[in-house]
């Protein structure tokens, strides 16, 4: 989220919002620390993560290449800077 923010001159293109709704459909949205939660339903929010199979996100599980590699082109598409 810091380079998207940082992408928009420090102009967040969606208002921060502190509200988590969009992590609700997660079953294990109670494992999201507080300061990452915020944080995490903005991602989802702009589409930059999407969670795992089984309506899950896993905030506690190390991520895989294969996971980075999909935000990173997301962010990239998001501000677009891929053709």
């Amino acid at each position: 989220m810091r380079a998207y923010h940082l992408a928009h001159h420090g102009e967040p293109a969606l208002p921060h919002q502190a509200d988590t709704f969009p992590l609700e459909r997660f079953a294990d949205k109670v494992d999201f620390s507080a300061w990452s939660a915020a944080f995490a339903a903005d991602a989802v929010r702009l589409g930059l993560m999407q969670g795992i199979e089984d309506r899950k996100f896993a905030p506690k599980d190390a991520v895989t290449r294969a996971q980075a590699a999909a935000v990173i082109e997301r962010l990239l598409d998001a501000l677009n800077w891929m053709s």
